[in-house]
């Protein structure tokens, strides 16, 4: 328990550090939006190395985030302004676009699917549509209102974040339903 509470503390520390920092004085300015992404760019490296080595299938969502920053992170450390444009103009919806290329790679490629749980593949597929859809809602809603604010965003992330809980436990509840069996011979 206090283990699965920690690796979810976890998985989310790269992104509360760069929100930490990007956020935490006010509006930022183009010094700390380089502090902000290459710290919490380290932490998210760090994160995806050490969620290389857990032996259960990784939460997509972080991964995403963790991706994100850290490709935020080398690109402000390789001095990458062409990339880091591309942050610039899609703010959250970066974001978003990250958990929603991660999501449908791992729908398509991995067993456990979006949601991340080895079940049987009807289950999986279908809680990764609604995991996508969800995302996909999100991203629409990111580019409507390009000026969303932070606590907006954070509220958006947050939802997915319950979203994701909830399609896992969704197909453990579907997985521990007895399946209905036919005497021989009844229609």
């Amino acid at each position: 328990m206090i283990k699965s509470v920690l690796g979810y503390l976890l998985g989310y520390l790269a992104l509360a550090v760069f929100a930490m920092i990007a956020f935490g004085g006010g509006a930022p300015d183009a010094a700390t939006w380089r502090r902000a992404f290459l710290i919490g760019g380290g932490v998210a490296l760090a994160e995806l190395f050490v969620l290389c080595f857990i032996p259960k299938p990784a939460n997509r969502l972080i991964v995403a985030a963790n991706i994100y920053l850290a490709a935020g992170g080398l690109a402000f450390a390789l001095k990458q302004w062409w990339f880091l444009k591309g942050y610039e103009k899609f703010g959250l919806s970066g974001i978003l676009l990250s958990m929603l290329c991660v999501g449908l790679v791992t729908t398509f490629v991995s067993k456990a699917g979006f949601v991340g749980i080895v079940a049987p593949p009807s289950l999986v597929r279908r809680a990764s549509y609604v995991l996508l859809g969800f995302v996909a809602l999100g991203l629409i809603g990111a580019q409507a209102f390009p000026t969303i604010d932070k606590g907006a965003g954070v509220i958006i992330i947050t939802v997915l974040a319950f979203s994701y809980r909830a399609m896992r436990n969704w197909v453990s509840r579907q997985m521990k339903k007895k399946p209905l069996v036919l005497a021989r011979g009844s229609p």
